[in-house]
């Protein structure tokens, strides 16, 4: 039988077994590693399901205000509330 490469994101095969493994930029968003086991087609599926996630937290309406305050030239200010200046 001849031997099947897949190509998911993220998703290694270990010794017969398959793993989730984020990068460390994926991890600061709150993932970890996650055992996926040896079924590949539930590997595969529950990997795709992990992606999804990811790319929902990074494209969330939080992460979008906080990537264009970044991006602005007074980045170096606090975000927050609106307060009148008092002069």
């Amino acid at each position: 039988m001849g031997r099947v490469e897949v190509n998911v994101p993220r998703m290694r095969c270990i010794h017969g077994r398959y793993f989730w493994r984020p990068t460390k930029a994926v991890k600061r968003l709150g993932f970890a590693n996650v055992a996926l086991g040896a079924d590949l087609l539930k590997a595969v599926q529950e990997a795709g399901r992990l992606n999804d996630e990811v790319e929902k937290v990074r494209r969330g309406p939080m992460n979008v205000l906080v990537r264009s305050a970044a991006a602005s030239p007074t980045s170096s200010r606090s975000i927050g509330p609106m307060m009148p200046s008092r002069g």
